[in-house]
């Protein structure tokens, strides 16, 4: 092998620079729904999983992360000389994105069902929808891509096992929670970059 003189890789400071799990300002920039299974089967109940797609704000700037490296398989943090963690800014988060773990909607709950409904009403909230309220109760509505696209959010992002088609556990980063930010604009269609109906 020849020898390259100037030429070395330190993981500590030349790695791949994770999304560490925590909660991280973001839009909304996309809104899928799937009412089957791959094979055509409809779900049971009627039931209609909603995948929301968010991207991180341009807010993440102003974050600061520790920093992470690959330590064989596991991520471990970097320590300085000291021992103290290091921590990097937030710069390359901006734009990145991730989708939530399917929030599901069960229209016509058999009584008693009504609790499968709680997360896709606290989502959907959390993004801004806004259901009717009828005789004290709220009546769901049927979310779509326009009703929350460009809303602003809070995202809890975490690591979410699953079992490849090959039968090996891989995880892939996922937006489990959202919640309201307070300070945050709605993008308009030109920043989500969609021509979509305002």
């Amino acid at each position: 092998m020849k020898d390259l003189e100037n030429t070395v890789f330190d993981e500590s400071v030349d790695g791949y620079t994770p999304v560490v799990p925590g909660v991280y300002p973001a839009h909304v920039v996309d809104l899928t729904t799937k009412d089957s299974r791959n094979d055509g089967t409809k779900f049971a109940n009627d039931s209609v999983v909603f995948n929301i797609t968010f991207s991180l704000a341009d807010e993440c700037k102003k974050l600061k992360v520790k920093k992470m490296a690959k330590n064989g398989s596991e991520w471990s943090e970097v320590l300085d000389a000291d021992g103290n963690t290091i921590d990097v800014p937030g710069d390359y988060l901006v734009g990145k994105k991730f989708n939530s773990k399917g929030v599901w909607l069960t229209p016509s709950p058999a009584p008693g069902d009504g609790w499968k409904n709680r997360a896709y009403k606290e989502m959907f909230e959390n993004l801004g929808a806004q259901f009717k309220e009828v005789d004290g109760k709220v009546k769901l509505g049927f979310v779509e891509k326009e009703d929350i696209i460009g809303m602003p959010c809070l995202v809890t992002l975490g690591e979410e096992e699953y079992v490849a088609s090959d039968g090996t556990t891989k995880y892939s980063t996922k937006a489990f929670n959202c919640h309201v930010w307070n300070d945050g604009a709605r993008l308009s269609e030109a920043e989500v970059g969609e021509d979509l109906p305002f």
